[in-house]
């Protein structure tokens, strides 16, 4: 018996929830001569619950505006009239934000409402609620249906009544039981009008042809801009084809120069390589035990130049001679360490003595572009402060906000990856055109909703000039700025890294020993793994001829040694597919601790309502 006595009185406490519905909404409206909607609400409400009051909120659109005449609370056939207020005391209304009307009903002393219901009367006059079709005709799509709200509406009636001056419009008279929350109730019509002169209460909009023709103009713009990008970069032989082929040109370059030739960049890759050179000269021995790679140094570190000596000093920290991964990993946890920033200008520098990185090609001057940029930010600027209404103000603040957003990731994408391109271009090309398609979405969406939102020319011609100049920065900062001499060498050396990739996904690569370290320098570790995890076994236990073909010539060589994944210095057969991981997570350095720190198919109308 207890048990029963505390659960029927958890569930009649106002804890256990609150619920808002309607035994009624009558709507009585009429379109004045002017193109003005005068509409009286009458909502019967139910509350339930410790609600504050009650909440109408109206879905405007464009250059839509609600002119609040009165609210109203029926209480026992007595009109009683809010006030317009803060919303402290029973009886108040105002608009809690844009196109928000709240009143209050209860205060947060009060008991909580049990099943009460509540009638008020909402007397507002809607402007823009007309949609200009030309000429002299209009169409009328308007929700006064209330479809944003909570609760049912036992029964919902509606009358609406048109001015003569309306030429095609009948009255409107309808009820609906039981009408669910989402559910619309839209008045379509199609009007003359037959007045002297324009309607006062519609707002000019742009004809639809303008956003249109806004429209055609940017697309044709951005082919023109393509266009003149391919035909630019086409001489340059920078869309040429890369052919898969050993080049004996590679074996002319340390490792770490080769793979820094490739992706024209020095990092982690190039590490790698340059350990794996030095543990084949024997200045280097390694192993690895749990993934951990462990190093000995065998020379003395006075006797190592360049770059060579800038990574041991980094590695071999403290004047020790071994170290391994979970060492450094732990001396470096708190100031980071980034090993390719060792050995990257001792590594370019390098590379800089070749004849084809002494030629440059400038493509574009920077300048130019620059100041068109900050003269169509300024047009968006201007078109904001001098904006008419909201719609406009919202266009160019939020649409100059998400374009230079996205800009900036299209700018970085083509300015570092789409730009170096030279081989297996897709990739980094998708990145920089996803980003300056999101850069162009807002004016091509003003440009395609300019009359439905009523926009001002000025706010859609900024906007469109915007992304036209971030499409003109991001397509000349992809543009290549080698020289065709030096994108030819760099192809030849794509090419070798092509055919290493593809023999390393054969049973019986042809390929040598003493190549292990190019085919890290190009990135190609996990490569090695996956070989080895396939093939490995069997290959230790064969001794196959491998044979490779040179750029200079068609026919093919032989090679008296089978490929065994790097010889018995990085472990033997079998192991140098976990010496290249290890290598790998090694040459990645330690990353520095990071620091804390829609309307349902009307043109007018909808919105909803509730309780707050």
């Amino acid at each position: 018996m207890r048990r029963t006595a505390v659960l029927l009185l958890f569930l009649a406490s106002p804890l256990f929830g609150k619920t808002l519905h309607w035994t009624s909404i009558d709507v009585d409206a009429h379109l004045d001569a002017e193109g003005y909607l005068h509409v009286v609400e009458r909502q019967a409400m139910v509350f339930d619950g410790d609600w504050n009051g009650g909440e109408r909120s109206f879905n405007l659109r464009g250059k839509q505006e609600i002119t609040l005449n009165s609210v109203k609370r029926i209480d026992g056939g007595r009109e009683i009239a809010l006030e317009e207020g803060n919303l402290d005391a029973v009886d108040r209304y105002a608009f809690t934000s844009h196109g928000v009307l709240r009143w209050r009903s209860r205060l947060p002393s009060d008991p909580p409402f049990s099943n009460q219901e509540l009638t008020y009367v909402l007397d507002y006059v809607e402007s823009n609620v007309l949609v200009p079709e030309g000429g002299t005709g209009y169409s009328l799509a308007h929700d006064f249906g209330l479809p944003e709200r909570s609760g049912e509406v036992e029964r919902f009636t509606l009358h609406v009544t048109f001015d003569p001056v309306w030429s095609g419009a009948t009255p409107v008279a309808l009820t609906r039981e039981h009408l669910a929350p989402g559910e619309h109730v839209i008045v379509r019509e199609q009007l003359t009008y037959a007045g002297a002169r324009a309607p006062s209460g519609v707002a000019g909009v742009l004809p639809r042809w303008i956003g249109r023709g806004f429209l055609l103009g940017f697309l044709a713009i951005v082919a023109l801009l393509v266009v003149s990008f391919i035909a630019g970069e086409r001489p340059t032989g920078r869309f040429d084809k890369v052919e898969p082929r050993f080049d004996p040109l590679l074996l002319e370059l340390p490792p770490e120069i080769a793979g820094a030739a490739w992706d024209d960049d020095v990092g982690s890759a190039e590490v790698a390589a340059t350990l794996a050179r030095m543990t084949q000269e024997g200045k280097l021995a390694t192993r690895v035990d749990d993934d951990v790679l462990h190093l000995t140094l065998k020379v003395d570190r006075n006797s190592l130049r360049d770059y060579e000596g800038a990574l041991i000093a980094k590695l071999f920290f403290d004047g020790r001679i071994e170290t391994d991964t979970d060492a450094i990993k732990k001396h470096y946890r708190s100031s980071g360490f980034d090993p390719g920033k060792a050995i990257s200008d001792g590594v370019l520098a390098q590379l800089q003595t070749r004849p084809e990185w002494q030629l440059t090609s400038p493509r574009f001057i920077l300048g130019p572009r620059v100041l068109v940029f900050l003269a169509a930010a300024a047009m968006v600027i201007v078109a904001g402060v001098r904006a008419p209404d909201e719609p406009n103000r919202m266009a160019a603040a939020l649409g100059g906000f998400l374009t230079f957003f996205f800009a900036v990731f299209a700018w970085v994408i083509a300015a570092s990856a789409a730009r170096k391109a030279i081989a297996h271009t897709r990739g980094a090309f998708i990145s920089a055109t996803v980003g300056c398609t999101l850069a162009s979405l807002p004016a091509l969406l003003c440009c395609l909703n300019a009359s439905t939102w009523g926009l001002e020319p000025l706010t859609i011609a900024g906007l469109t000039a915007l992304a036209l100049a971030v499409l003109w920065l991001a397509i000349d900062l992809m543009k290549i700025q080698d020289a065709p001499e030096k994108i030819r060498f760099r192809k030849r050396i794509a090419g070798a890294r092509d055919f290493f990739a593809q023999q390393l996904a054969l049973p019986n690569p042809a390929l040598r020993d003493e190549w292990f370290p190019y085919v890290l320098a190009f990135g190609l570790g996990k490569h090695v793994d996956r070989w080895f995890r396939a093939y490995g076994g069997a290959s230790a236990h064969t001794m196959n001829t491998a044979t490779w073909s040179s750029s200079s010539s068609s026919s093919s060589g032989s090679s008296g040694s089978s490929w065994t994944g790097g010889g018995g210095a990085f472990g033997g057969a079998g192991a140098t597919g976990s010496w290249a991981v290890a290598v790998g997570a090694m040459s990645a350095g330690v990353s520095a601790p990071s620091s804390s720190s829609s309307g349902g198919g009307a043109s007018s109308g909808g919105g909803g309502g509730g309780g707050w």
